[in-house]
């Protein structure tokens, strides 16, 4: 007769969705379920001004001086506009207009890792299962 253990597939799973529910109520698990699909939208929104500032430094290598009558280029400063322009009203004047892109890339860069860093610890807080 085989030996039986609770170490089935999925036991290591279950054990640690078990114990990270221990001791949260139903509102509070309910709280978190919604500030994960948050989480996950904000990292959506960061996600596309994200690509479309990497298409512009591509185009911008590629394209040289003729990018600005490029199409390509140019939807792609329409879907990262919105984020330069907060960038550059939040930068000092010193820094130059040809600048600003590349810092919103980076603090667009930092704000997705904090965001998918979030979003991970509540992963493991709630429970894989709940995060696909």
């Amino acid at each position: 007769m085989p030996h039986r253990t609770m170490a089935g597939p999925g036991f290591v799973r279950r054990v640690r969705a078990q114990l990270c529910q221990k001791g949260v109520s139903a509102g509070e698990r309910q709280w978190r379920r919604m500030l994960l699909t948050f989480l996950t939208l904000l990292q959506l929104v960061l996600y596309i001004p994200l690509l479309a500032l990497v298409g512009q430094g591509i185009l911008f290598v590629l394209a040289g001086h003729r990018r600005q009558s490029n199409f390509f280029y140019q939807l792609l400063e329409l879907l990262s506009k919105p984020f330069t322009y907060i960038v550059r009203k939040i930068t000092p004047r010193q820094v130059g207009d040809h600048q600003v892109p590349i810092v919103t890339f980076f603090l667009v860069v930092l704000a997705y890792i904090v965001v998918t860093l979030e979003r991970i610890q509540l992963c493991v807080q709630l429970g894989v299962e709940v995060c696909r």
